[in-house]
């Protein structure tokens, strides 16, 4: 079987990560505009919320629903293919939204069919973990994963950026506009035309997995990783050669059940739900206390660069410690251990707060986001690497789409769960303690399954 050169493998990676930048951008051009570019120039009225929250959720919705989808097309036809067909559909959601407002006046059923095909085509992102885990050995996946998360980050904060260049801008051809609202459309149309002749033409397909069969127990969790005399990791034992892979149900209940992987499936919908809910309530939050825009833009800048030193923690974490196998083993679930602490961490300072006859001023409301925000990509990353050992290569498009679909549930229901508690107590005591009770499930479940969450040799 073919093996990718050192240089192939780099190129891959490096486009991998920019295609999952490009993702996270596309958000970030969007959110400061979208709510003029709907009631301006498609003609929402005002008391009429509903719209600006189904363009946005749209998209998510989209998503969510092709990422398993997605992952399985790899699995069947490798990567370039949904890699490219991907970034297509994201050009063609891209334009329709930026079409939107001068086609017959201004049509709000486009700008929303064109959220929906741009969340489509964003369901790629599920390729870079699947990728990640096909083709990068596991002691190094917590490092490539959290890169990716990275450069996500990145992209968030570059995509406000890059609207505020645009806005001095207003270019137009036909019923093409470019300005600083239509942006969030023909920027990410543009950039995803180039990204799919990019993959196209540069991106080298990895080996195609060979099927192997999953009947029973592996010799990653019957004997520790690299000890001598032991099974190969990650090959069935007593499994007959030719043997069949057996049913949905038995290869879910292995790797779900035997293995533990429902408590990754847990800690990504916790993570999705988490993040999301702050982010919807955050602004309104900083409104109720008068904040400026310097303060919020503070705030903002705050929690990024926080986000991107728990990124770096976590893909360094090899160098902090002894390096030997049963380390690299046992890391990710010390990391996710850190994650769901610092969580915790930033619950105590709410409910501190909550308890206290002042409101949230900047510093506190700072340190709370920060602890909060520190402890995603330490809890996520890890916990994917983790996954990623417990199911066979020929399937880790499916089963990485699956998490991400989970997570994508949790993105949708944490948003209206807090944005419905928002203004239920004026001390925010049902906000926070919402939060607290879908964090709380981390912690409960982690250590009925502790000693399943290692990274086996081979995965």
């Amino acid at each position: 079987m073919e093996v990718l050169s050192s240089q192939q493998t780099k190129r891959n990676l490096l486009l991998v990560s920019v295609t999952s930048a490009t993702t996270a951008m596309e958000y970030g051009l969007l959110m400061p505009t979208f709510k003029e570019y709907l009631l301006d120039e498609l003609h929402v009225p005002p008391n009429q919320t509903i719209w600006l929250g189904l363009t946005i959720s749209i998209f998510s919705v989209a998503r969510t629903i092709a990422f398993p989808l997605v992952g399985i097309w790899a699995d069947r036809r490798g990567f370039r293919e949904p890699y490219v067909v991907c970034c297509l559909i994201g050009c063609v959601g891209g334009a329709t939204y930026g079409l939107a407002g001068k086609v017959l006046g201004g049509q709000l059923w486009m700008a929303i069919l064109g959220r929906f095909i741009s969340g489509t085509g964003a369901a790629r992102i599920t390729l870079a973990s699947a990728y990640i885990a096909k083709t990068v050995a596991p002691q190094g996946r917590v490092a490539w994963l959290s890169a990716v998360s990275g450069v996500q980050l990145l992209g968030n904060l570059i995509g406000p950026a890059l609207n505020a260049a645009f806005i001095p801008l207003k270019v137009s051809a036909g019923p093409i506009e470019l300005n600083e609202r239509t942006v969030a459309g023909y920027l990410p149309s543009l950039v995803n035309l180039a990204l799919s002749v990019w993959l196209l033409l540069r991106f080298t397909e990895p080996p195609r997995a060979q099927q192997t069969p999953l009947l029973s127990e592996t010799a990653a969790e019957a004997t520790p990783a690299d000890e001598e005399g032991a099974p190969q990791a990650g090959e069935p034992i007593n499994a007959p050669a030719g043997a069949a892979e057996g049913s949905v149900a038995e290869r879910h209940r292995l790797i779900f059940v035997q293995r533990g992987g429902w408590i990754v499936l847990l800690i990504s919908f916790i993570s999705g739900f988490e993040i999301a809910g702050l982010e919807t309530v955050i602004t309104p939050l900083t409104e109720q206390y008068s904040w400026g825009t310097l303060y919020n833009s503070l705030l903002f800048a705050g929690i990024g660069l926080v986000a991107i030193v728990s990124v770096v923690v976590t893909a360094t974490a090899k160098c902090c410690d002894a390096n030997g196998p049963r380390e690299q083993a046992e890391r990710p679930r010390r990391l996710v251990a850190l994650g769901f602490a610092s969580y915790g961490a930033s619950y105590v300072v709410a409910f501190a707060r909550c308890s206290s006859s002042l409101d949230f001023g900047y510093p506190w409301l700072l340190f709370f986001a920060a602890l909060f925000v520190f402890g995603v990509p330490l809890a996520m990353s890890p916990s994917l690497a983790i996954y990623s050992c417990k199911v066979p290569n020929h399937r880790k498009g499916e089963y990485m789409g699956l998490a991400n679909l989970v997570q994508g549930v949790g993105r949708i229901a944490g948003p209206l769960m807090t944005s419905a508690l928002l203004d239920f107590d004026e001390k925010h005591w049902a906000l926070f303690g919402s939060l607290f009770a879908v964090y709380a499930l981390g912690p409960l479940g982690m250590p009925l399954v502790w000693s399943k969450m290692v990274l086996s040799k081979e995965g």
